[in-house]
């Protein structure tokens, strides 16, 4: 509904309530009036308490009313006062007193508040910009909804849940018919019964593309960069006004809601490369033991040839008594920044491939032995550690069909199944480095290689038993690689028109051909999924690493949350849309600092402060970290760097499983019963620690911008 025109808000001055000076009683005197006194102060605050109290604790409210010191608030004009100004200038005595009120949510804070004007005194020339820019911004958000599939598996933000609802595909009706057939057709599978195609409801490549030059015409709009720069300055200059006002009152509210802490709540690390889940001197210890303790284990055959674990280290010259970490040479220096490749040779120990295959790969002589031994060391530790969770990524490469049952295998002869992890598949963009040793022969061979067996255990379980219970397990896709890569084809005219079994040529598809037919396989796979009762998947990518802004555009589109994500700093369009949906940022800045920007200069608490839903995860604790406990280390450093208090810890914390893809019903007992329902009441702060003051704030500050988007938008087109 379309507000008075006096009451539109003035974005270029902000108001902060403050206490006036004291009445001068002589004048209410010769007025004819009283002047209010500090008892009736107390009286009415007792009266509004009341409101908030059950009624067994009413009784201790006048022992609570006598420790109050009221300062004398701003009066209304009939000589009241609003419930604001006498709640927010109440100043407790002492600690003992706040316990009894422990159990009161609606703890007052300091709120900033805009001034009106009318819009004839606005300048014309910012009326028009405005309800330009607003209008563009709606646009683009529903054309994210377009693409999204949510279901219990994968869920929206809950802020966003509260402006829009609960936002779901078609209902796909229960299918368990056996008689289901899959079709490959332009890349994208397709389901069919009795010869009739299942509704699948996938956006097209063309308009997928058609929406993408749409989203980057938008994104280079002078009108549109002004306007979303401002709104996120603004964003971030209220949160600063709010930790100056109220940061003692949020600390206050979290110290006697003292179930938790930051210790005893659940944080999950959703972003950790599985063979890199564990830090340097782990893996030595691990090799070490190795070579000690079964020098003579067959680890190796080429051809007729076979190696021992001893001929293996005697080859490189390394022993056991000299095995050192520094020999390791896996953690990342100052050699490896702006240079992915180095980088990626830190998964080498001692710069030998041989000993990554030995030790970290689960298709070698030993069908993955080591990796899995080392895998469960880690699983362990997390399971004693208890407050943390890890989504571990295993990757499936597209060169063979066999992969999937291979990968399935190992996770099952190991038994590596836990109540601690979930698990991300990550495709390596790397078709033409297949392409070029013969592997595969066009691009569909990629996509059939990593969907087909997919798609076949989806159909039949019983036929495909690892697949599938491997399958139960896996939360999401990932897509993985160098986004600073040059992508310019130059094989063909337009690669937008070109088919995956058209694409032959030797160069690699660039990022938005690849997530296109990643997030419609998924799509279809998911329809067909949810309709037999199985787990959905997500789409979860590495994007905004590096790169061109184009990636962040795709993900936009097509990713539930993404990995990185600080190239949004260089657009304030796709920053502004970011928040607004509410799209999941895991960002590392430990792992950014060794590689594309240094710690100081990561935007990452900026986002925190403008309300993005970031986190932080560790990405690549062999290369990045020295503890066994990673992800608490990652937070550690960025607290104490970044002066980050335990609210904003516990706030970060609570994002962090609201992106994972763990069950519903573990999110509840995580983060609360309601965590979904999108209001005040979704942070419950005995399960999260979380100050119900800034949850409060947060949600305050996201309805008020998405109503101030939406009124003018509705302006706009009137």
């Amino acid at each position: 509904m379309q507000e008075p025109e006096d009451s539109r808000p003035r974005r270029q001055s902000l108001k902060v309530s403050l206490p006036r000076p004291p009445i001068d009683k002589s004048r209410h005197l010769a007025s004819g009036t009283n002047s209010p006194s500090k008892i009736e102060d107390k009286d009415r605050l007792s009266s509004y308490l009341s409101l908030k109290l059950n009624d067994q604790e009413h009784s201790d409210l006048k022992a609570i009313d006598n420790s109050y010191h009221i300062i004398e608030p701003p009066l209304k004009r009939d000589g009241s006062y609003s419930k604001e100004d006498k709640m927010r200038h109440i100043k407790l005595a002492t600690n003992e007193d706040i316990k009894r009120l422990k159990d009161v949510e609606d703890i007052p804070f300091r709120r900033t508040v805009f001034s009106k004007i009318p819009n004839h005194l606005k300048p014309q020339y910012e009326q028009d910009e405005v309800l330009r820019a607003c209008s563009a911004i709606m646009d683009l958000l529903e054309i994210r909804d377009k693409y999204m599939f949510y279901d219990e598996f994968i869920l929206q933000h809950p802020l966003d849940v509260s402006m829009r609802g609960i936002k779901l595909t078609p209902v796909i009706e229960e299918n368990n018919d056996l008689d289901i057939k899959a079709k490959w057709a332009n890349g994208v599978i397709k389901f069919f019964k009795n010869e009739e195609e299942l509704p699948g409801n996938i956006i097209s490549v063309r308009e997928f593309y058609s929406d993408m030059q749409l989203i980057l015409n938008n994104i280079y709009d002078v009108v549109n960069k002004s306007f979303c720069h401002m709104r996120l300055k603004l964003l971030q200059s209220k949160f600063d006004l709010h930790l100056m006002c109220n940061a003692d009152r949020e600390q206050f509210h979290q110290k006697f809601r003292k179930t938790r802490d930051f210790y005893n709540i659940m944080k999950v690390d959703n972003h950790v490369h599985l063979s890199a889940a564990m830090n340097q001197k782990h893996l030595q210890k691990f090799m070490k033991a190795k070579l000690t303790q079964h020098p003579n284990e067959i680890v190796y055959k080429k051809g007729n040839e076979l190696k021992t674990l001893k001929e293996v280290f005697d080859s490189l010259e390394i022993y056991a008594e000299n095995l050192t970490v520094d020999k390791l040479d896996v953690y990342a220096d100052h050699k490896t920044f702006h240079r992915f490749d180095r980088f990626n040779s830190k998964y080498n120990p001692m710069g030998t491939p041989l000993l990554r295959e030995i030790f970290l790969k689960t298709d070698n002589y030993l069908n993955g032995k080591y990796f899995a031994e080392i895998t469960k060391e880690v699983i362990q530790g997390l399971e004693r550690e208890k407050y943390i969770r890890s989504e571990y990524r295993v990757s499936i490469y597209g060169r063979s069909v066999n992969e999937w049952e291979l990968l399935a295998k190992w996770f099952k002869e190991f038994k590596l199944k836990s109540k601690c992890v979930k698990w991300l598949i990550q495709i390596p963009r790397l078709y033409s480095v297949y392409k070029s040793t013969g592997q595969v022969k066009s691009f569909q061979d990629m996509l059939s290689n990593i969907f087909s067996p997919v798609i076949e255990a989806s159909l039949n379980p019983d036929k495909y038993p690892e697949i599938s219970e491997f399958l139960e397990e896996i939360v999401a896709f990932d897509s993985v690689d160098d986004e600073s890569k040059n992508e310019k084809v130059t094989s063909y005219t337009s690669y937008k028109e070109v088919l995956p079994e058209n694409w032959t040529a030797p160069e690699n598809p660039p990022y938005s051909y690849w997530s296109y037919y990643i997030y419609a396989n998924l799509y279809n796979i998911n329809n067909l999924r949810r309709s037999r009762g199985l787990n959905t998947l997500a789409f979860r990518p590495h994007c905004g690493e590096a790169g061109s802004i184009d990636h962040l555009a795709t993900a936009y589109l097509t990713a539930y949350s993404i990995n990185h994500g600080i190239e949004l700093n260089n657009s304030p369009v796709l920053q502004y849309l970011f928040y607004l949906k509410q799209i999941g940022l895991s960002m590392s800045p430990l792992s950014n600092n060794k590689l594309f920007l240094k710690f100081l200069n990561n935007p990452f608490l900026k986002f925190f402060q403008r309300g993005l839903n970031v986190t932080l995860s560790t990405d690549d604790p062999l290369m990045i970290h020295l503890t066994r406990e990673p992800l608490l280390e990652e937070y550690s450093v960025v607290a104490q760097a970044l002066e980050l208090s335990t609210v904003s810890l516990c706030e970060l914390a609570r994002n962090s499983v609201l992106q994972s893809g763990f069950r519903y019903e573990k999110k509840q007992k995580w983060i609360g019963n309601e965590f979904m329902e999108g209001g005040p009441s979704s942070n419950d702060t005995n399960k999260t620690s979380l100050s119900w003051i800034r949850y409060t704030y947060r949600y305050e500050a996201f309805r008020e911008e998405m109503d101030y988007v939406t009124r003018h938008a509705d302006r706009f087109y009137a």
